[in-house]
């Protein structure tokens, strides 16, 4: 009956049937659009959700090959989004300068075979043997693979996906530069996307040489600075980092009073040393306490200096806190 109401419609009553017609199918395919995306959504991130619990139950079957152990998380979403803008910047050397100390400073994942028949390390644990990337236009040319987090490693899926799925070591980029130096090989990051770097062992050679010096920045703290400063969260390092400090404080005699800290800048964290001492020795001091702490960094890569004479906060925060070190 609706046919033929429909179908001798005339003039003005025809177009507004043929426009509700009209916008009712677009209604419908925009339901449909809407619903195909919330299920392509949810499997997307089911399939990331899976991805990355496989990955975890290999991190938690494969030690790590150096100090920095699987029990503080990879977190390298700053180096993540200075990489998504490489392909435009790859000639600022502004850009540069911040994107390369981020790299030499970073923790990586990377996937690697537990053999069951293969040589066991001094530590008592098998050696891991580390999975090599091959360029298809040079097969002679071999790069190390890491991986800024589980999800670009997920991508993979070759590797990932396989029934003998590797197992995965988190590994400071500082090892592996000595890795891929030993055999001269490439460092390929995130090279499944979704910005592949490849950095040539000549550069690695640089970042893992530049890496070799001890940082070591005099920061000077002024009144309305706009950073935090505060203890930092104890755990394993911090201990570790506290207690290298206290043995070479203990040690040298020009240092009165020492206190670790922690200051954050742009959402950046620093270990921050604040010492009592001369100011003649600050260089001495300092290189010699970034030696001292330098091997137990992990979680936090860097440690900032200043001398108490120039952090006058410093003064009322320890009449309230204890010193770290206090000579006696």
């Amino acid at each position: 009956m609706s046919e033929n109401r429909i179908m001798n419609l005339e003039g003005d009553d025809l177009d507004a049937a043929l426009l509700a017609a009209i916008d009712e199918a677009d209604e419908e395919e925009k339901r449909y659009r809407e619903e195909k995306r919330a299920a392509d959504s949810e499997r997307i991130e089911r399939e990331r959700v899976e991805a990355q619990a496989r990955i975890e139950d290999s991190l938690n079957g494969v030690p790590g090959k150096s100090g920095a152990d699987l029990k503080s998380p990879v977190d390298n979403s700053r180096l993540v989004s200075l990489l998504s803008e490489f392909p435009d910047k790859r000639n600022d050397r502004e850009y540069l300068g911040e994107l390369l100390p981020l790299i030499e400073n970073s923790r990586f994942l990377v996937p690697a075979h537990v053999p069951e028949d293969g040589p066991v390390g001094q530590n008592g644990k098998k050696r891991l043997q580390i999975i090599m990337l091959t360029r298809k236009e040079n097969p002679d040319r071999r790069s190390l693979p890491l991986f800024t987090g589980p999800d670009t490693l997920a991508l993979w899926k070759q590797l990932m996906e396989d029934q003998k799925k590797p197992g995965v070591a988190v590994m400071p980029f500082a090892e592996a530069a000595k890795f891929a130096l030993k055999d001269g090989f490439d460092i390929a990051i995130n090279p499944m996307g979704p910005v592949p770097l490849t950095v040539p062992s000549a550069m690695v050679k640089k970042i893992a040489e530049h890496a070799s010096d001890p940082k070591v920045r005099n920061e000077v703290i002024r009144d309305g600075s706009k950073i935090m400063i505060g203890p930092p969260r104890e755990n394993d390092e911090t201990s570790a980092v506290r207690q290298a400090l206290l043995d070479y404080c203990a040690g040298a005699p020009s240092i009165s009073r020492a206190g670790l800290l922690y200051i954050m800048r742009g959402g950046k964290v620093t270990y921050f040393v604040v010492v009592d001492a001369p100011k003649e020795d600050a260089k001495t001091v300092f290189s010699g306490i970034m030696s001292a702490c330098r091997p137990h960094f992990s979680e936090i890569r860097e440690m900032n200096f200043s001398l108490l004479s120039q952090a006058r906060f410093a003064n009322d925060y320890y009449k309230k806190k204890k010193w770290d070190y206090f000579k006696g």
